[in-house]
């Protein structure tokens, strides 16, 4: 009996202690290039339909085109025209509608997300209209250029309110679902490097003009709903630049590692990351908790807008190729789900505890890893030999 004993506390202990743990990050890999035409700007994924649409930047009427990419099959679905130089792109999961800022046109495009097909041209009352942004939960979406953010309700396609704010251009903006504020960071207008925050319900003007002190010039935003911030890459700088979703300011400033602006960001919210495209170092995927670089992939491709699209074992990686005319597919392996109610336990660096939310709800972090699973199988069958013996 006491040798038993002996041999499963052995046991144990070997499998929990000795048990080398498993990588927690693989290396990010290109699966496969989609050509998608001339200029593809801003690639942004609808995760309930598997779509992925792609803006083209370009002023040609033969080039003024949205992309529809199939991300479960990596295929070119259909092309949707729109109007000139396409440079954002925002869907509301819940309608099925796709928004297109388009600059030279000054409108928004609206795609049916059914059928493919524009259903409206929204003349726009700002001028050059850059970026759009939604918020599903008043079915409202936003458009900004320079001095001006419109509002627009979703149903009727009808202007709510509009706001002038006045000597910036307003490249990119994103809206917090939970308080309806709406942040407009300035690029490429004087003063350089402003920030702003208006409410989304009025259009009225909370923040006006305040300094962006963590990278210049910055472009493309998400909204993280398990910390409460908004995320944006620093166009002349290799930072990411973090933002309280309840005031807008500027709180975080995370350091990529790499020397040269970025482009483009996506969120992974189950995971918690986040993935920026740079210049020189193309594509660094960073943990939101602690600001650490969690790896990099250098393809010696300018990369722009990056649409994200979370799977079980492997998040799907969708980045734009300005130059190249072609949206790069790259796999990530990330820890999978929990299988008869066991999973491996992640390493905290790659996946941080958080207070559980819709977003992130289907990423349960199990307290019994497989090392323990396999540990109490041990136990559990050394103490079965013990009865068996002790009945003989």
């Amino acid at each position: 009996m006491k040798r038993m004993k002996s041999i499963v506390w052995a046991a144990l202990f070997a499998v929990v202690v000795l048990s080398p743990p498993s990588p927690a990050n693989a290396a990010l890999g290109v699966v496969t290039a989609v050509p998608t035409g001339t200029r593809p700007q801003t690639a942004v994924i609808n995760p309930v339909t598997h779509r992925l649409y792609v803006a083209h930047d370009s002023s040609l009427p033969a080039d003024s085109f949205v992309t529809v990419i199939n991300t479960l099959t990596n295929t070119v679905l259909t092309t949707v025209p729109v109007q000139k130089t396409a440079r954002s792109i925002a869907i509301n999961t819940v309608t099925n509608r796709v928004y297109v800022a388009n600059m030279d046109s000054n409108s928004v495009s609206v795609i049916d997300g059914v059928t493919n097909s524009v259903i409206a041209n929204l003349a726009s009352p700002g001028v050059m209209t850059k970026a759009v942004a939604v918020d599903e939960s008043t079915d409202r979406f936003y458009s900004a250029g320079h001095e001006w953010l419109v509002a627009w309700d979703g149903g009727t396609n009808g202007v709510i309110c509009t706001r002038q704010i006045v000597s910036v251009d307003i490249e990119g903006i994103g809206v917090n679902p939970n308080n309806h504020r709406v942040l407009a960071l300035a690029f490429g207008a004087f003063p350089y490097d402003r920030y702003n925050v208006v409410d989304g319900t009025n259009c009225g003007l909370l923040s006006s003009n305040q300094p962006q002190t963590c990278g210049a010039e910055s472009r493309s935003i998400v909204y993280n709903n398990a910390d409460n911030h908004f995320y944006a890459v620093g166009y002349n700088s290799g930072t990411i630049a973090g933002y309280s979703g309840t005031t807008g300011s500027l709180d975080r400033c995370i350091n990529a590692g790499v020397p040269d602006g970025g482009f483009g960001i996506g969120l992974d919210a189950p995971n918690q990351t986040l993935y920026g495209s740079f210049n020189r170092n193309p594509l660094t995927k960073i943990d939101i908790a602690t600001g650490h670089v969690l790896g990099n992939l250098s393809t010696g491709l300018e990369m722009n807008g990056i649409g994200i699209e979370p799977r079980a074992c492997a998040t799907g990686v969708f980045v734009a190729n300005h130059f190249d005319n072609q949206v790069l597919v790259v796999k990530d392996d990330v820890p999978c789900p929990p299988v008869g109610g066991i999973a491996e336990q992640p390493d905290v660096a790659a996946l941080p505890a958080q207070t559980p939310t819709a977003a992130a709800g289907n990423r349960t972090a199990y307290a019994l890893g497989s090392a323990a699973a396999a540990a109490l199988a041990i136990v559990a069958a050394g103490g079965w030999a013990m009865r068996r013996r002790c009945s003989e």
